[in-house]
């Protein structure tokens, strides 16, 4: 879904966070829209990105809000994030141009607000599906419907819905930069499964290493770094842990495992 708002004031962070928090129901990502025009506003903010990065750069210690060469957070409230992506004209290494998903059509594992920050503004193509059944399984068959094409450009907002949007990013005919509010998955900060989709074939291709595969990557390798607390540890998590899927790859590692007795 995309609308425009090309003309308007600015405001700053803490006035777009009231708004978000006033507009936005995380149970409903859809709602994400009702601060379209407002994200746009924040777009307009003259010294948005400059401010963060002074204020990280004067203090003596704790955390810089460039995560990566490509992205800068820089706000972070309940299920909410707000950051700035970074956009070359083209990738420099096969690994940024994998970092970056130019050209690889992929979802993702939140629901998200997308507006133009500075620069031309990449080209992206979207397609839609339907999660429910997707069992996630590379080669799966994935009915996709195209759903059309825009640039990101000046006053373009666009909304990107967890489970249901897949597109691709086309490198901007010069440096862009976009800035994003992103809704994690039903408000509780759990990010569910993300996949690379073949759009020739129509089917699964691939999936990112998010926050979930690392855990589940962690977790096959219990058998090496298994003691007397492994077993208690992996209880703990497949009761309690908050992702869901991470509580049930926990159990089922606790049952290879020979159903979470220690015998070592």
């Amino acid at each position: 879904m995309s609308a425009r708002h090309e003309h308007g004031s600015s405001i700053d962070l803490q006035e777009f966070r009231r708004r978000v928090l006033a507009h936005v129901d995380p149970l409903r990502p859809e709602t994400l829209m009702n601060v379209a025009g407002d994200i746009a506003s924040l777009a307009r903010h003259p010294s948005l990105l400059a401010e963060t990065l002074r204020e990280d750069l004067s203090r003596d210690g704790g955390p810089v809000r460039m995560h990566s060469r490509q992205t800068c957070v820089l706000d972070a409230f309940g299920p909410f994030v707000v950051r700035i992506n970074l956009w070359p004209e083209e990738a420099d290494t096969r690994e940024d141009n994998e970092n970056l998903s130019f050209f690889a059509y992929h979802d993702h594992g939140f629901s998200f607000l997308t507006t133009n920050y500075y620069g031309p503004g990449y080209r992206t193509r979207t397609y839609t599906y339907d999660r429910a059944g997707v069992r996630g399984d590379i080669g799966e068959h994935v009915p996709l419907t195209f759903a059309g094409e825009a640039t990101l450009s000046p006053g373009t907002v666009l909304m990107f819905l967890e489970g249901r949007d897949v597109h691709a990013q086309f490198p901007p005919s010069a440096p862009t930069a976009s800035l994003n509010l992103l809704l994690s998955q039903d408000g509780s900060g759990v990010l569910s499964d993300q996949y690379y989709f073949d759009i020739d074939t129509s089917t699964i291709c691939g999936k990112p290493a998010n926050d979930l595969m690392r855990r589940r990557m962690a977790l096959s390798l219990a058998d090496f770094f298994r003691n007397e607390a492994t077993d208690e540890l992996l209880r703990s998590i497949a009761d309690g842990h908050v992702c869901p899927r991470t509580r049930v790859e926990a159990g089922r590692v606790l049952e290879r495992l020979g159903g979470g007795v220690f015998t070592g």
